[in-house]
């Protein structure tokens, strides 16, 4: 692998949005073979030969993580010494881990609805994104939750389809399996909505 890393299409962390920018980071890390750097599980070896690719490696990863943010973000990790560290301190400073937040997120959840101009694909993505967000702050959301919230928040137009999904076998309702049928009766009522206005 080349020691070049690339990141001139990576999204620099502005301070916003940090679920997606972390997400984006492991792929990075992950790609890498730094991830378990970056999150402590492989502390730094004693063995000296080891010592120095771990070494190699976390700088690899802190290069990575301060090219990849704004300097206004930067100066929060000026005073770490590892990719670790910086990790950890990005995770204080930015997840929502106060119970106060929790609830915010919960309300917020509970509270949301399929907007007009979304489609089928990007309201699962919204449900999902803030079902992840809850688990991150260990309240811990089960797949029939999230099953649950995109039907519920579905507009009238698929009341036919979420009676439809109630006559689904059981063992066949998953998330993966609600995801194929909502965007296949998604294209199903956009071709029928055209063929209207032939």
């Amino acid at each position: 692998m080349s020691e070049f890393i690339d990141l001139k299409n990576v999204t620099k962390f502005s301070g916003a949005n940090f679920q997606a920018w972390k997400f984006q980071m492991n792929a990075i890390f992950m790609a890498n073979d730094i991830l378990n750097i970056v999150t402590g599980t492989e502390p730094m070896p004693t063995e000296d030969a080891a010592m120095k690719i771990w070494i190699k490696k976390d700088a690899k990863a802190m290069f990575i993580l301060s090219s990849s943010m704004d300097p206004g973000q930067l100066e929060h990790l000026l005073t770490c010494k590892s990719s670790n560290d910086m990790w950890k301190k990005l995770t204080v400073l930015h997840e929502q881990r106060s119970e106060s937040s929790k609830l915010i997120l919960m309300t917020k959840f509970h509270d949301y609805r399929m907007s007009a101009n979304d489609s089928v694909a990007k309201h699962i993505a919204k449900v999902e994104n803030m079902a992840r967000q809850l688990t991150d702050l260990n309240e811990n959301i089960s797949d029939i939750t999230i099953m649950a919230k995109i039907l519920g928040s579905l507009p009238s137009k698929y009341n036919a389809f979420v009676t439809a999904w109630d006559s689904v076998d059981t063992d066949k309702q998953t998330l993966e399996n609600l995801t194929t049928r909502l965007l296949k009766e998604e294209s199903r009522m956009t071709a029928w909505m055209k063929l209207q206005v032939l």
